[in-house]
């Protein structure tokens, strides 16, 4: 598996023992595409203005088949399903 290094487009100027713990900006929507490019793996939220109503559709539709339906964004989302209990050890 190739590793990548996360390009910073924000860059200290300041030197200081503290430089390491800086949070790093970086671009979401470029590791988005790297990930499709090389891995082909989508990362889509399913509101994404680039979508049409046809498209929006088909990602939650895919997500909820692969996942469970999400939050309610629409009246026609079904409830998740509740986890199933597991009784602890010794217990009815």
């Amino acid at each position: 598996m190739k590793t990548r290094t996360i390009k910073s487009s924000h860059q200290s100027r300041i030197r200081s023992s503290l430089a390491s713990v800086q949070p790093v900006h970086f671009d979401a929507e470029a590791i988005k595409e790297e990930g499709w490019r090389e891995h082909q793996i989508l990362v889509i939220a399913q509101e994404d203005a680039r979508l049409d109503r046809l498209e929006r559709e088909l990602v939650r539709q895919i997500g909820n088949r692969l996942y469970g339906a999400g939050q309610a964004t629409s009246r026609t989302a079904a409830p998740r399903p509740a986890a199933p209990r597991i009784a602890a050890k010794g217990a009815p």
